[in-house]
């Protein structure tokens, strides 16, 4: 068996004075040679393209939610168009936070050079009891429902 390439070596080192005249792939360079303070074998480069794919396919998520519920904005008791609703509240109470906070992670890596200092609190010490998913969850209908 071949040996395995060798792994590149992160480092810790302050942000360029002149970070902002980087190009974006200038700064990816440079952030690939960078660890990430919570995970020493992962750059920061890595945090930041992962970050920002996750946000394209939450964007695309949003928009597709958002259309959909331009096409059910007349008030129904239909079964589909209360899931439907709840499937939004849920998106908008729990993945939009997550996804503004990946964003912004990612928007501070690319224009500072490093993660943020301050933590991102999402919204888990709401005081509900339930999460709009676990409401979401526990009010879906049954298969028989669902077919009649």
């Amino acid at each position: 068996m071949p040996p395995s390439p060798p792994t590149p070596t992160l480092l810790t080192n302050p942000v360029p004075d002149h970070w902002e005249s980087f190009s974006e792939a200038q700064k990816l360079e440079w952030l690939a040679t960078q660890t990430c303070p919570g995970n020493p074998i992962e750059s920061l480069a890595t945090v930041y393209r992962r970050g920002a794919s996750t946000t394209k396919y939450f964007h695309c998520l949003y928009a597709v939610l958002q259309s959909l519920a331009a096409e059910f904005q007349a008030p129904n008791t239909d079964k589909t168009r209360r899931l439907f609703r709840k499937l939004v509240n849920a998106f908008n109470e729990g993945v939009l936070p997550a996804m503004t906070a990946i964003y912004n992670d990612c928007s501070y890596i690319i224009t500072y050079g490093k993660l943020s200092d301050e933590p991102v609190l999402l919204d888990a010490a709401s005081g509900e009891e339930l999460s709009p998913f676990d409401d979401l969850l526990l009010n879906l209908p049954t298969d028989d429902e669902v077919w009649d």
